[in-house]
């Protein structure tokens, strides 16, 4: 019996081993085949090409956003570009923050966006650009741009993030110019 299960565990041993062999080769293939897009860093002398695997679009690109102005009140964000805002509802704690980062005020103690904007310093972390990407099932979805060195880094974050971020770091905030023009109400 012994015997038996030792066989079939040996098996089922190769069986893996070998499903793990097949997966790393198709994947090499698929990568080695892959075709990399290079992208040229902002305001670099030399312009350094980044690749970026499967990637058609620059992370830095611009193009159909425009630049905003953050203002709080209570339990909301107003975006606004000249006279059309967005008024966005925020927690207690997301509008003290964007508040604060707006005044350039920290605090006694630091909150999570000054922890995050003193690490970035720390390993020499660049935030590049802030956009507000869409509007998705009545969710806002926004992207921060960082860069160290050679290395880009585009992560997906939570708007009241992205602008608390930025307001810290003095960046641009960019809002797609058709979510304001869908969602954008006068204001003068």
């Amino acid at each position: 019996m012994k015997n038996k299960i030792t066989i079939i565990l040996a098996l089922f041993l190769v069986i893996i081993i070998a499903m793990n062999l097949y997966l790393m080769i198709t994947n090499y293939n698929l990568l080695r085949n892959v075709e990399l897009n290079p992208v040229a860093i902002k305001d670099e002398p030399e312009s350094i090409p980044i690749m970026l695997l499967n990637s058609t679009v620059d992370p830095y690109s611009l193009k159909d956003y425009i630049e905003i102005k953050v203002d709080v009140a209570p339990q909301t964000i107003i975006l606004t570009q000249n006279c059309t805002s967005i008024i966005l509802p925020l927690n207690d704690l997301q509008v003290h923050s964007i508040k604060n980062g707006l005044l350039k005020r920290i605090e006694v103690r630091p909150t999570s966006h000054d922890t995050m904007k003193a690490v970035m310093e720390h390993y020499n972390i660049t935030l590049e650009v802030v956009k507000i990407t869409e509007l998705k099932d009545g969710v806002y979805l926004s992207n921060l741009v960082m860069r160290k060195g050679n290395e880009i880094l585009n992560l997906d974050s939570k708007p009241s993030d992205s602008i608390a971020l930025a307001l810290r770091t003095g960046n641009k905030i960019w809002l797609k110019k058709e979510i304001l023009d869908r969602e954008g109400r006068p204001s003068c």
